[in-house]
């Protein structure tokens, strides 16, 4: 008997997890058709492939990673998991790679690349922002950006 390979008739299951509050959600799709005619070892690699590049819209929600739960002609799982960004009670802005970042209370998760070089700022905020700069709410935040975005 040969190997098994996918088919349009393949039920995909896609397993959305939460690593942060450990729930799941288990939805049943369509396989999408790129993943037609593919056996195990090329769909493992199609899933790698994404999870290595990742599109920005899953970036966005906090993707972290994809896998291959099971594998059958009859039906394949995939498993997404998502550290989904929440905002909490306060932002920091510091320096990553000569640009300004917005991180989340916990000071390792990042919220927002902002794209604002730290040269391209007034002195007195480049040294605030190199020893952490603390910013109380979103609408303090959003009107820093406004005011620094070129």
């Amino acid at each position: 008997m040969g190997e098994e390979t996918l088919s349009a008739d393949t039920e995909y299951v896609l397993q959305e997890a939460d690593v942060l509050r450990g729930t799941e959600v288990e939805t049943v799709w369509e396989l999408p058709k790129q993943y037609i005619g593919m056996n195990r070892e090329r769909f493992v690699s199609a899933v790698q492939n994404y999870s290595d590049y990742p599109p920005l819209t899953e970036l966005e929600q906090g993707f972290v990673n994809a896998e291959v739960v099971s594998f059958a002609r009859a039906r394949v799982v995939v498993r997404k998991s998502y550290q989904y960004i929440m905002p909490g009670d306060g932002f920091y802005l510091a320096v990553k790679d000569n640009e300004v970042v917005v991180y989340l209370e916990d000071k390792k998760t990042i919220y927002m690349n902002t794209g604002i070089m730290l040269e391209t700022l007034p002195e007195n905020v480049q040294k605030q922002i190199i020893q952490t700069m603390f910013v109380e709410s979103e609408g303090d935040l959003y009107g820093f950006l406004e005011s620094y975005s070129s």
